[in-house]
């Protein structure tokens, strides 16, 4: 496991069928854009990664999980310095 990233105002959980809870906040973490984490039920980090102008940062809501599996956000930028959202999936 990486070492966890902060992030400061978080947008909520969602309990993703696989049974762990995913989160991400608005901002924070070492890029200053949010982060994106994994944790399980009983409170133990899986996983968290920066958000970023790659990946799309600033998210504005807790994530949401499709008919297709995936997770799927809202962020406020990403790859282009115009871009006024982004919607960013898991793999």
């Amino acid at each position: 496991m990486n070492r966890p990233v902060e992030g400061l105002s978080p947008n909520g959980l969602l309990e993703a069928s696989d049974g762990n809870l995913y989160g991400d906040t608005h901002g924070g973490g070492p890029l200053g854009g949010g982060t994106v984490y994994e944790i399980t039920t009983g409170g133990t980090l899986l996983r968290s990664a920066p958000l970023s102008n790659t990946t799309g940062y600033g998210s504005y809501s807790a994530l949401i999980q499709a008919s297709d599996g995936k997770l799927y956000g809202t962020a406020n930028g990403g790859s282009s310095a115009y871009a006024l959202e982004t919607v960013v999936s898991s793999s």
